[in-house]
């Protein structure tokens, strides 16, 4: 019962939330989006704590300023982020298509030309559920593969607004089936793979040059597929948001089955790496990705 109220009420204040981001002019959503992330930092020590941590972890090479700055640019981008999402009832195609640009936009087209759908890759960085929604509003015929909210009513609302131009979402416990009929339909499927995976779950990768685990599921279904993995990265800028198509990566072609696996995800991890090192700012760094499993320690 005392869930069940607590999701309720969680529930009412994302509504109210949402209802208070739709009135703001665009200026307003913006200024709110950077004191939410700003108040985040200062009412959560611990979390303020953990992004330092990480940043100094995986870059020992940025001096405390630096990482300080990157810190507080992360947590203002989160803020941006959630405000973001909440005013995607606001949006249309004509908006999008004005909000995100595209660099290496044929990389894609080329990829999907070959007519065993596209696997695309990408990280938490810039607003990643905009590079999704822009795709499907752009025409494209994308699915999402994600985890669901615990709270349901929640899950509802921001699953509805992840498929607000289209784009289908698919539960990642149950993803194999739903990923490989689209391949065969040639829609793209999308992956987001820069979290820590549970020990059952993961395998060992690297990631800044430190261990870390990584799901394998997206290395088993290129290989079971033959579908190209496609690299996108989304990256904030003045006037909107520019989705960055970097290349096909290319699955390794020796090695026995579990080799292979765990040589293309760790080639996923390097190419999420550089992209987060262009705009580290721009990435969810108050994440756990570094605290590797003790079964799965070196």
């Amino acid at each position: 019962m005392a869930e069940k109220i607590s999701y309720r009420l969680q529930y009412l204040l994302l509504r109210f939330m949402r209802a208070l981001v739709l009135a703001l002019p665009e200026g307003g959503r913006a200024s709110l989006g950077k004191f939410l992330g700003a108040f985040a930092g200062f009412a959560l020590p611990s979390r303020r704590r953990l992004i330092l941590e990480n940043i100094k972890y995986a870059m020992p090479e940025v001096g405390e300023e630096e990482a300080r700055s990157i810190m507080k640019e992360s947590l203002r981008n989160l803020g941006r982020v959630a405000v973001e999402i909440l005013a995607v009832p606001s949006l249309d195609r004509d908006k999008m298509e004005k909000l995100v640009r595209y660099e290496g936009e044929e990389i894609l087209k080329e990829a999907l030309a070959g007519g065993k759908g596209v696997l695309l890759l990408t990280s938490h960085q810039g607003n990643w559920e905009y590079s999704s929604l822009a795709l499907a509003a752009r025409g494209y015929k994308l699915n999402v593969v994600g985890k669901r909210i615990k709270n349901p009513k929640i899950d509802d609302l921001i699953t509805a607004t992840r498929e607000h131009f289209g784009t289908k979402f698919i539960h990642h416990r149950n993803a194999l089936r739903p990923v490989l009929r689209a391949l065969s339909a040639g829609e793209i499927a999308g992956f987001l793979l820069d979290q820590r995976a549970q020990a059952k779950e993961g395998i060992l990768s690297e990631f800044f040059g430190r261990p870390v685990s990584t799901n394998p599921g997206l290395a088993l279904i290129a290989l079971r597929s033959g579908a190209p993995v496609v690299f996108c990265w989304s990256e904030r800028v003045k006037d909107g948001f520019v989705v960055h198509f970097d290349g096909v990566i290319k699955p390794p072609e020796e090695g026995s089955r579990e080799e292979l696996v765990r040589s293309f995800t760790m080639e996923f991890d390097r190419w999420m790496e550089r992209a987060i090192r262009r705009r580290p700012g721009q990435w969810f760094w108050v994440h756990r990705r570094f605290r590797v499993p003790k079964r799965m320690a070196r």
